[in-house]
């Protein structure tokens, strides 16, 4: 079972400062991506479309270091 991204943000976003990729697309994800999601200063792509996420934080918008597509 995958971890809402919520939670595996508050997990594992101190923890895992190397990611480069998160892609969880089509997953019926309801949690809210939290702010600290701007700790993965490595992340380069990040997928969460196609769910029903209940909130994006503003920290989102800052995250200046993610390639486009």
């Amino acid at each position: 079972m995958e971890e809402a991204p919520g939670a595996v943000c508050r997990n594992q976003c101190g923890r895992t400062p190397g990611l480069k990729h998160w892609s969880s697309p089509n997953n019926d994800l309801t949690d809210e991506v939290p702010e600290q999601i701007d700790r993965l200063r490595r992340l380069r792509m990040l997928d969460l479309g196609h769910n029903a996420l209940t909130r994006v934080p503003d920290a989102l918008g800052n995250l200046s270091w993610l390639l486009e597509h």
